[in-house]
């Protein structure tokens, strides 16, 4: 059972897979019908047609899987997930389909596949992502590396640099010393 906001977010919902299946299918057929006018193709540019939009196919799947309304008639019986919120992992998947539109751009106008290099970009913003991630779940491990660094430039500056020889080569007053005969 769903309210008036719930009505609301699965009407958005559905306009949004829509959007996304139309465009999905413009600009898969759109480089689909200029490989069959191409003089030159290959089997390994239809190949590379299927693999790089495989991805696009995944994302695509997880948002309509997720987000696609549910209706028992006429009433909403479940929403999905908020496709309009940029907070959550569906905005990546949006990302990663863009970016697929985009290679197939390259398709369309050029003939070439040198724009689905773009889908590298993807891991790339994932790990930065991820290391801001683990930062905030763990932030002593660069605060101790520049405590330590500090703390190691505030003892250098208050030795002697007979003292901070002394300490490199290893010779301490603590060590016992041996005389050999």
């Amino acid at each position: 059972m769903a309210g008036k906001a719930g009505r609301k977010q699965a009407s958005s919902n559905a306009k949004i897979i829509q959007g996304l299946y139309k465009q999905v299918s413009l600009f898969l057929g759109m480089a689909i019908v200029r490989l069959f006018i191409s003089r030159k193709v290959t089997i390994g540019q239809w190949i590379k047609l299927v693999a790089l939009n495989v991805p696009m196919f995944v994302a695509l799947y997880i948002i309509v899987l997720s987000g696609k309304p549910k209706y028992d008639g006429n009433r909403v019986v479940k929403q999905g997930i908020d496709l309009n919120d940029n907070t959550n992992l569906i905005s990546y998947f949006f990302d990663l389909i863009y970016l697929s539109l985009f290679g197939n751009i390259g398709i369309i106008a050029f003939r070439t596949f040198k724009f689905w290099w773009c889908l590298l970009l993807c891991p790339i913003y994932a790990g930065y992502k991820l290391y801001g991630l683990k930062n905030m779940f763990m932030p002593g491990a660069q605060q101790t590396q520049a405590d330590n660094r500090s703390k190691n430039a505030n003892e250098g500056q208050s030795k002697s640099k007979r003292q901070m020889k002394r300490e490199r080569r290893g010779e301490t007053d603590s060590k016992i010393k041996y005389k050999y005969r």
